[in-house]
């Protein structure tokens, strides 16, 4: 049973980018649960994933860090009986760490039915805005620092040089991040991630 993290600033595409992966992994005949992550008492990302015919719960009002392990690793365990996915979809808080996920998935190994198998954590940038590098740095850098892959999103709605500039900034926060430019809402540049699902 594979899972796969995107963590990501709010409004980076995270839910887009979850949906689309879900949606093709279903084409290929995988069984699908995901597991959207709310700070508040609604969950419209859940909402969408589910009118779209996902397998999809969420955990709402709080993040996925140690302190909430046992609600996660429940929600978990039940859709694994549920539904025996094959691959575990987790869409993080915008403004959760891998590291902190990381620490929650290592306590509950060992206590699913199948093998759980983490993928390399994924952390999402929206390069058509500027502003959360200016106001929300710090938490962004610990994103980058602390991701696998930094996937940069949106990259239709950016000039080569904007691009660039981006891609520039990440080097900056972590000189050997890995990165893929995608346009999530049109499934481009995604093929990595797929093939490590599948």
């Amino acid at each position: 049973m594979k899972l796969l993290v995107v963590t990501g600033f709010l409004g980076s595409g995270k839910t887009t980018l979850i949906r689309t992966l879900g949606k093709e992994c279903e084409k290929l005949g995988k069984r699908v649960a995901i597991i959207v992550n709310e700070a508040g008492t609604t969950s419209p990302s859940k909402d969408i994933l589910k009118r779209d015919g996902l397998n999809a719960e969420d955990l709402k009002g709080c993040c996925i860090c140690p302190g909430t392990a046992a609600k996660f690793e429940k929600i978990l365990r039940r859709m694994e009986k549920e539904l025996r996915p094959d691959i575990f979809l987790i869409e993080a808080f915008g403004t959760t760490t891998p590291n902190a996920i990381k620490t929650v998935i290592e306590s509950i190994r060992g206590k699913t039915q199948q093998k759980l198998g983490s993928l390399p954590m994924v952390t999402l940038i929206d390069c058509s805005r500027e502003e959360p590098f200016n106001k929300a740095i710090e938490l962004i850098g610990a994103q980058v620092r602390e991701a696998d892959i930094v996937l940069l999103n949106k990259v239709d709605l950016v000039t080569d040089s904007q691009l660039k500039n981006i891609e520039s900034r990440i080097r900056k926060i972590k000189p050997d991040a890995s990165l893929m430019r995608t346009v999530a809402s049109e499934g481009r540049g995604i093929d990595r991630l797929l093939d490590l699902l599948n």
